[in-house]
């Protein structure tokens, strides 16, 4: 078997790398999340304004409400750009993370699995 130490070396590189990959899949996320709620917010005041406008007979209400609307459609098309690179990244993240996740948790067994082997040599007569 490899030496014992250069093992524990790496399972610490490895322990290091899984929890900075599990941190840049946590941004990432909270990235998806936070343009979601951006997305959520200008539904929202656009709803609003429809109603506001629904509810009035002003001709300038009309065209304001259309006016937002429109801005409103743009500034979605924009972030839903946005939300899907993000999505993306997020996915690119999620599979960095598994896959140092995998390997500090296979270095972290052999780590386990050599010095309980060093031990019972250290045990025998």
């Amino acid at each position: 078997m490899t030496d014992p130490h250069r093992i524990a070396a790496l399972a610490s590189l490895a322990a290091l790398r899984k929890d900075a990959e599990v941190a840049a899949f946590a941004a990432a996320k909270r990235q998806v999340r936070a343009i979601g709620t951006r997305i959520g917010a200008l539904d929202e005041a656009l709803a609003e304004a429809r109603q506001t406008a629904a509810n009035s007979a002003d001709p300038a209400s009309f065209a304001a409400q259309d006016a937002f609307g429109r801005w409103t459609e743009a500034q979605r098309l924009r972030l839903t750009e946005r939300l899907h690179e993000a999505e993306t990244l997020a996915e690119d993240r999620r599979d960095a993370a598994r896959l140092a996740f995998g390997r500090s948790e296979v270095l972290g067994r052999l780590t386990r699995k050599a010095e309980a082997e060093r031990r019972l040599r250290r045990a025998k007569p």
